[in-house]
């Protein structure tokens, strides 16, 4: 199994699909890390708002399924 990563020590590639986990909610979410260091939650309420210093750990998602 994948461990957390903490934000401090690494961030994901752009463009990269992650759990991300939200700090004020302590939930994850599906994120996308986006260029200028956004995040991106990918189900939200409000598309326009990222999640910048409200991610504090993060992990990549697993392999997909093999057909």
């Amino acid at each position: 199994m994948t461990e957390w990563i903490r934000v401090e020590d690494r961030k994901p590639e752009v463009g990269q699909l992650v759990v991300g986990w939200l700090k004020r909610h302590k939930e994850p979410a599906c994120l996308r890390f986006e260029e200028g260091g956004i995040w991106r939650e990918l189900v939200m309420f409000d598309p326009d708002e990222d999640r910048e210093d409200k991610v504090s750990h993060w992990m990549p998602l697993p392999k997909g399924p093999d057909e």
